[in-house]
């Protein structure tokens, strides 16, 4: 609810999430490595179809990204960063 994951203007990142080699991902659960995309971005079926997670859609009602996060190269999570999504 109103909480972006990867939309940002100037398309920093809002969250990520760390790995085995302290490498930054910015991709979610079902989505592939570098793409900056959930798995609705990817399989282009996001609530709102101009972002690519559902929570970008930055609605007021609730919504999730689900997925598995897959690459085993880059697992396992040490670390999640969220950072501020500039709402109140």
């Amino acid at each position: 609810k109103k909480s972006r994951l990867v939309n940002k203007q100037d398309g920093t990142p809002l969250s990520w999430w760390v790995g085995r080699t302290n490498g930054t991902q910015t991709y979610w659960g079902g989505s592939s490595p570098d793409l900056q995309k959930c798995t609705c971005g990817l399989e282009g079926n996001c609530i709102d179809s101009q972002y690519y997670c559902n929570c970008d859609a930055d609605r007021n009602e609730w919504t999730n990204d689900t997925g598995l996060l897959s690459y085993k190269e880059h697992l396992p999570v040490t670390k999640i960063v969220m950072t501020d999504t500039g709402q109140p």
